[in-house]
């Protein structure tokens, strides 16, 4: 797990002696990354240069989010006497503590995927996070269900790194996965039945030769998994860093700081229940139904006769081969 750097902050704002314009530093992650508390009492990430050539960028105070970039700034850690140095510094000036708990969550999941951060690699991540603090709108429930059954699928998988790679960083795809020949779409459910939602392109789809849904229950449970729960899970098994910065980013764009409602959802349930169907056995629509011009159409179909498969490790390793076999084909 990704250093707490909230906890180092907690215990700064327990152990503050204040001082003006100085700031309150404690390491964090790696010899020079510093979580502190600024001279006017905000949340901060502190980078030390040490004789950073790098490109220099303008201080920026926008969305919650303040930066300032090659700062000379007096700092006091461990209690001792004050010094200075040249620090690159992130600010959270937003009082919302879920929003501050997100902010150190984001940085802390940073600095310990990067080992060497440049300036331009923290401009970059600056202007991500202030993005999603511009765009706080929570998701619907509908939305961190599919996110979190993705997110479980990732995690279930054998192979987690191909499971990452074949997740589409586009937000708007008609499969979530596709391999070969295949599209692969992940539904959740949250009753007693299971009961989906479709697009008929996903059942009818003449740019792959079968459509696989894995089906699974989402039951919210206060103590339960959440989505970034599942992120933490899913980084431990990733080998590949730049799959791992993907699998964040994408996290990041669709849940968001998502401040308002945190789900978890049963980790237990959603394993026990969790069965691959065929696309071409699900009730549906006939394409003959309509006249070709009405598209968009949605329905919903219980799925609770269809013929089912574990999501097993030969299952898998079908699904990867581009093509599954069900038993009754």
């Amino acid at each position: 797990m990704p250093v707490s750097l909230k906890d180092i902050f907690n215990q700064l704002v327990l152990n503050q002696e204040f001082q003006e314009d100085s700031y309150s530093i404690e390491r964090g992650v790696g010899k020079d990354v510093f979580v502190g508390i600024s001279p006017d009492g905000h949340p901060a990430v502190l980078l030390m240069l040490n004789n950073d050539a790098d490109q220099r960028y303008d201080s920026i105070n926008l969305n919650g989010i303040k930066t300032e970039f090659s700062v000379n700034c007096n700092y006091h850690l461990n209690k001792k006497d004050l010094q200075e140095a040249t620090f690159n510094i992130v600010i959270c000036t937003d009082s919302n503590i879920k929003l501050q708990d997100f902010f150190f969550d984001f940085f802390g999941r940073f600095f310990a995927r990067e080992q060497e951060v440049s300036t331009k690699q923290l401009k970059d991540e600056i202007d991500f996070i202030r993005e999603l603090f511009a765009n706080q709108k929570s998701a619907s429930r509908e939305k961190i269900m599919g996110l979190w059954s993705e997110l479980f699928i990732i995690f279930k998988a054998e192979d987690t790194d191909t499971w990452v790679n074949k997740w589409p960083e586009q937000i708007k795809t008609t499969f979530d996965f596709e391999f070969g020949h295949i599209g692969l779409d992940v539904k959740s459910f949250g009753g007693n039945e299971r009961i989906h939602n479709f697009k008929l392109e996903q059942l009818s789809n003449k740019s792959v030769e079968q459509t696989i849904i894995l089906s699974t229950c989402c039951k919210e449970d206060e103590l339960g998994m959440s989505i970034f729960d599942l992120l933490e899970k899913i980084s431990k098994k990733i080998v590949n860093k730049e799959l791992l910065l993907k699998l964040e980013k994408k996290v990041y764009k669709l849940n968001g700081p998502n401040v308002t409602d945190i789900k978890r959802f049963n980790f237990n349930v959603a394993d026990e229940e969790l069965r691959i169907l065929e696309g071409s056995f699900i009730p549906k629509i006939q394409d003959d139904s309509f006249p070709s011009t009405v598209t968009e159409i949605r329905f919903k179909s219980n799925c609770s006769d269809v013929p089912m498969l574990p999501f097993s490790e030969e299952n898998q390793a079908q699904l990867l081969q581009g093509v599954l076999v069900f038993p009754n084909q």
